[in-house]
């Protein structure tokens, strides 16, 4: 795997990204959802459960093979501070840890899941929309 390096307005530091490899992914995926469920409670976009959904049922791969519609973000430690994935043509998500929400990222994963879904072909010519869940109060 390939990891590569990016910078970003995250406290001054690095983080690194990189597309969906397997159980080990899925394992931080669910960290990430439980500790944001752990700080925000049910004011949360993401369950346990549509992490297994997701990756259980939408997808031709199983849970333990890589995955290119699926991204995660990982601090220069090694946490996983986000990820976000194409769900189909018309959908995505994206989660981030509390503690690096509004310093930039967003942006780079809406701007990975657009590209995500041009390469996918399956939009009109020179026209890209793409539902993301969220809340109108997002945290």
């Amino acid at each position: 795997m390939r990891l590569v390096f990016i910078r970003c307005k995250i406290r001054a530091s690095m983080y690194y990204t990189h597309k969906y490899a397997g159980l080990d992914d899925m394992a931080a995926m669910l960290g990430l959802v439980s500790e944001s469920w752990r700080r925000d409670g049910p004011h949360n976009r993401f369950h346990i459960g549509d992490v297994y959904w997701f990756l259980g049922t939408q997808r031709e791969e199983t849970p333990d093979q890589p995955c290119s519609d699926i991204r995660l973000w990982s601090a220069q430690n090694g946490e996983t501070i986000g990820f976000a994935w194409l769900e189909d043509a018309e959908a995505g998500d994206v989660l981030v840890h509390p503690d690096y929400r509004h310093l930039g990222i967003e942006e780079e994963m809406l701007d990975w899941i657009e590209e995500r879904h041009r390469a996918s072909g399956q939009q009109s010519e020179g026209e890209t929309s793409v539902q993301i869940g969220g809340y109108e109060d997002s945290r």
